[in-house]
């Protein structure tokens, strides 16, 4: 039932140009408080929901967003397309050729990487957003890349060497969860690829730059999933509901009556300090690498306060 709310929250989003939680709660028989949490969840799937403060304000879906093959089922999409070839049966309309003809490309690239572009944002499949400040950050970015302003990052790289850079930010991807900067740096006098969540502070300058007219850049998406680990973790019941923010409710499984959370996530110190802020209410089942890395990060913490 709250999967079914949530698409019909998503497709009322994509319908209206913003729409208030008021309206949403009265819409459909919930609180104003689960209204935010559904929208949460929806930016936690990858949809790029627009929060406007004020009178006239609320939830908005940029007009360029479009759903991605991925979205639905291949049930749904045969479903989809068997309704349009009866309407084709009765009608001679061009845009139902058209129709058919797109969804036939959605058919033949379901079980492949979608990657989406709305203005400056580019989202590769459907991933998942960390916290309140990974998205203050983003909002920044996403600000400064559509007004072509320059950003001061203070940027910590894989190797924990700190830096400070002055980048052109051009677009922003989400890549199954991800998110990264791509812009040009003044340092390196190139453009390259920063990890969104290694920007420790980001600084909005007044300084302009004129925005060279390049293509959609050809990322390594194999390269930059190859990175990621299939993770198991146990839960315990105290700290589902914090389990659920961080790792998404449907990548939480039942069995035997314990809770379980998996997916793909890079095996990184980011990681491991994701899993070390449960403390004891989380168990490690698999990779071995990640949960020999926890035992020897716990150890070091024991041996502090001995």
């Amino acid at each position: 039932m709250k999967y079914e709310l949530l698409v019909q929250i998503l497709f009322t989003l994509l319908a209206k140009s913003t729409v208030t939680a008021k309206y949403l709660s009265e819409k459909y028989e919930i609180s104003p408080r689960t209204v935010y949490r559904y929208m949460e969840n929806l930016e936690l799937a990858g949809i790029p929901v627009v929060r406007t403060n004020g009178r006239n304000g609320g939830f908005s879906i940029p007009d360029s967003y479009r759903l991605p093959a991925s979205f639905f089922t291949e049930k749904e999409l045969l479903s989809v397309k068997n309704a349009l070839l009866a309407l084709q049966k009765e009608f001679t309309l061009p845009e139902l050729d058209t129709a058919l003809t797109k969804l036939c490309a959605m058919e033949k690239r379901h079980t492949r990487p979608t990657v989406i572009r709305s203005g400056n944002v580019i989202i590769d499949s459907i991933g998942k957003s960390d916290s309140e400040g990974l998205r203050h950050k983003t909002a920044l970015l996403t600000s400064a890349a559509n007004e072509n302003k320059k950003v001061v990052l203070d940027y910590h790289n894989v190797k924990g060497d700190f830096s400070k850079r002055i980048v052109h930010p051009y677009f922003l991807l989400l890549i199954s969860g991800i998110w990264y900067l791509y812009g040009y740096c003044e340092m390196r006098k190139e453009f390259r690829l920063f990890r969104v969540g290694r920007i420790a502070s980001i600084t909005l300058t007044e300084e302009a730059f004129k925005r060279e007219d390049i293509p959609l850049p050809e990322f390594d998406f194999d390269a930059l999933h190859a990175e990621k680990t299939d993770f198991l973790i146990k839960i315990a019941p105290a700290a589902v509901a914090a389990a659920e923010d961080v790792f998404g409710v449907e990548n939480m499984k039942e069995r035997d009556g314990e809770i379980y959370f998996s997916g793909f996530l890079p095996d990184d110190d980011m990681l491991l300090a994701t899993v070390l802020q449960f403390g004891a209410n989380a168990e490690v089942i698999r990779p071995a690498s990640l949960r020999e890395r926890v035992q020897t990060a716990a150890l070091s913490v024991m041996m502090r306060y001995q």
